[in-house]
């Protein structure tokens, strides 16, 4: 309909214009966006007892959109509407409810307006009730109840609740595991552009789960989940630019990608950002701006970050020296069982580097790293025992140790046991006067 038809209409009192004008107003669709004259045509329908325009009313203020922010003016024009019958207002006036907004804290009429927005075909308040029983707000809690309400949403194509039941189905929440009504959820929800199910899709198709294995897809859905802002995809290409996985490598790419999720505080990222810049990959070499992320990323938790942190510290790159520091770091790291840093920790007690000597200390942390497989401790304990340094010499033990460390290709274990072979077969040569 013409523009200036539609406001002939509703200036001449028709709510259903006056809604449709209001809306234009408020999406800048076919007029300039303007919420002050969205409100004045929602206020036109309200003022008539239009239960839409009382809906679109609550709808603006609640967002403090084209008048002040005030959410018991909200709570009331969602109830006018609410007890019309308008679907939306009545899930809206629940969730109010259930989050003590305007109006005192209340499950239980909570789940009473989200149950009539529900018998009024509201998608949303089919996953919101079941949410509920979920976390036993209202009702008792009832996971397998809440389960029939997601399902249903989904059903009825809620984005939200489609990618929570590919969620659930994925890890056996609730339901039995199965990886390919996940896939099927995923996807429906990722058509919906919702950017967690587009995550996991992508997730899907690069680890064949549920689907066939699919590399471009996967490449698809992650750029597509990423461009939308989430961080887990943005450093999942990250990674798949900097190994060239399904895509020719691009390390300036992948360190592009590594910086939103980092910015975002994803932790994993930030070390990535952080090597980066320590090596120059994709991006100029700058040792300084590497420690920069690596705090960032060890504050946040990450143990190789408080490892290569402490590394950093000990030899005064792009930092200055501080063995006290340095320590610090690696006893973080070292204290959620980061191998590398229990054997570097070791080696800082041996050496009284930023801590007072303690052999005994050091033989238990090298002892530690060694039981998780780490090929330097290993043959650094069976030399241990060979020499009888720090623990009872014991041969049988040494030559354990050197093995480990040689099958994994370490070569002074190999160098030590080749060196034995050799002297035991010098040995048992025939000898003659």
């Amino acid at each position: 309909m013409d523009i200036k038809e539609l406001k002939k209409l509703a200036d001449s009192g028709d709510a259903k214009a006056q809604n449709e004008l209001g809306d234009m107003y408020k999406d800048g669709e076919g007029v300039e966006q303007d919420d002050k004259k969205a409100v004045k045509y929602f206020r036109m329908a309200a003022a008539q007892g239009d239960r839409r325009g009382e809906y679109n009313m609550g709808w603006m203020c609640h967002r403090g959109r084209g008048m002040k922010q005030d959410f018991e003016e909200t709570f009331n024009w969602y109830r006018l509407a609410a007890e019309k019958g308008e679907a939306f207002a009545q899930c809206n006036l629940g969730f109010m409810y259930s989050e003590g907004s305007g109006v005192e804290q209340d499950n239980v009429e909570a789940m009473k307006w989200f149950k009539l927005a529900a018998e009024n075909g509201d998608s949303m308040a089919y996953y919101n009730i079941g949410s509920m029983y979920s976390n036993g707000e209202g009702v008792e809690q009832d996971t397998e109840e809440a389960f029939k309400w997601y399902e249903k949403a989904a059903e009825m194509g809620y984005a939200d609740s489609q990618s929570l039941v590919g969620s659930m189905y994925l890890y056996g929440d609730t339901v039995e595991a199965n990886h390919e009504k996940a896939f099927k959820w995923f996807k429906l929800a990722a058509e919906q552009d919702e950017v967690i199910a587009q995550f996991y899709l992508a997730t899907l198709y690069k680890n064949g789960t549920g689907v066939e294995k699919d590399d471009k897809e996967a490449l698809k859905w992650f750029t597509l989940s990423a461009e939308q802002g989430d961080p887990d995809a943005q450093y999942a290409l990250g990674f798949i630019y900097e190994n060239g996985e399904g895509v020719d490598q691009d390390l300036a790419e992948s360190t592009r990608w590594y910086r939103l999720a980092a910015e975002q505080v994803h932790i994993a990222a930030q070390y990535c950002v952080g090597w980066a810049y320590l090596y120059g990959n994709g991006i100029e070499k700058n040792e300084s701006e590497a420690v920069k992320w690596f705090e960032l990323s060890a504050d946040g938790g990450d143990a190789d970050a408080q490892l290569i942190l402490g590394r950093m510290y000990s030899k005064g790159i792009g930092v200055e020296k501080n063995e006290s520091e340095a320590f610090n770091w690696c006893k973080l790291s070292a204290e959620q069982e980061h191998a590398e840093a229990q054997y570097f920790l070791a080696a800082m007690y041996v050496m009284g580097e930023g801590v007072k000597q303690d052999k005994k200390e050091a033989t238990r942390l090298c002892r530690l790293s060694a039981e998780q497989g780490y090929a330097d401790a290993q043959f650094t304990l069976g030399m241990m025992f060979d020499e009888g340094d720090g623990v009872k010499e014991d041969k049988n033990e040494a030559i354990k140790w050197l093995k480990l460390a040689a099958e994994q290709g370490h070569e002074g274990a190999q160098n030590e046991l080749n060196q034995r072979i050799r002297t035991v077969k010098a040995s048992n040569k025939m000898k003659v006067k």
